[in-house]
């Protein structure tokens, strides 16, 4: 059985990332990869979830610092890998910082400067990626799951051929499934409401974000930057599936 999204008690922004259409008519397989929002305190009933799906891999995008405020703390039966996609800590305890102050003035800035600053990260990834999915399952995340973990995702999606429409609707599901944390958060801490708009995954910031992998030529950028031509090919050969 495929499913979309495990009702997850912490993990809230949890999802597969297969069952849609990529390039020639091949379609993203289910139970290879996903993404998510921090495992900090999850269960282990939900760790057994995950286990019984086949995932063996977790692949951490934050910060050094999120990692030793909400570790993972994943069992021995997965392996798990840390990969900073930006060395600041990206979360609200840290504002001031160059990188949140970007995405105070506006997320798809916030996006840009990620891939532009960073894209020898993102290209790590893909081969990172690529290396692990046939070990079985892969999820990769970062804390709320839409930002770091939207970019590496609307990355991977672009490398498959997948639609825009796709590619922006997963995107604003993150909003919908972290919503009531969100506005948790909000009420609890006030001084952030200001920059309500960093929460939100509004179609606009995933546009902005996909007319710059169109300006960049984001494969040949990530090959620039790092990335294997051949792992790429393998990420392709792995994750599209014949539509039966």
């Amino acid at each position: 059985m495929n499913v979309k999204r495990f009702n997850f008690g912490r993990a809230i922004n949890f999802r597969d990332m297969g069952g849609v259409f990529g390039s020639d008519g091949k379609l993203v397989a289910w139970k290879k990869l996903y993404r998510s929002d921090k495992f900090f305190g999850t269960t282990d009933a939900e760790w057994n979830i995950m286990k019984n799906n086949g995932i063996k891999v977790i692949i951490d995008l934050r910060s050094y610092e999120e990692v030793n405020i909400s570790a993972d703390n994943c069992p021995e039966c997965f392996e798990y890998i840390h990969m900073p996609i930006v060395e600041e800590n990206l979360s609200f305890n840290n504002i001031s910082s160059p990188a949140m102050q970007a995405f105070a003035k506006s997320v798809p800035e916030g996006y840009r400067n990620i891939v532009i600053s960073h894209g020898e990260n993102i290209a790590k990834s893909i081969n990172l990626i690529a290396d692990n999915l046939e070990k079985g399952g892969v999820v990769f995340h970062c804390t709320s799951g839409k930002d770091r973990t939207g970019i590496l995702a609307s990355v991977i999606y672009r490398l498959l051929g997948v639609s825009v429409q796709d590619i922006v609707a997963d995107y604003q599901t993150s909003y919908t499934y972290n919503k009531t944390m969100s506005d948790k958060f909000m009420n609890d801490f006030p001084q952030y409401q200001k920059y309500y708009d960093v929460v939100l995954s509004s179609a606009e910031n995933m546009y902005e974000l996909l007319k710059l992998y169109d300006e960049l030529d984001i494969e040949k950028y990530l090959i620039n930057k790092g990335a294997s031509a051949e792992k790429i090919t393998k990420l392709r050969k792995e994750l599209l599936i014949d539509f039966v």
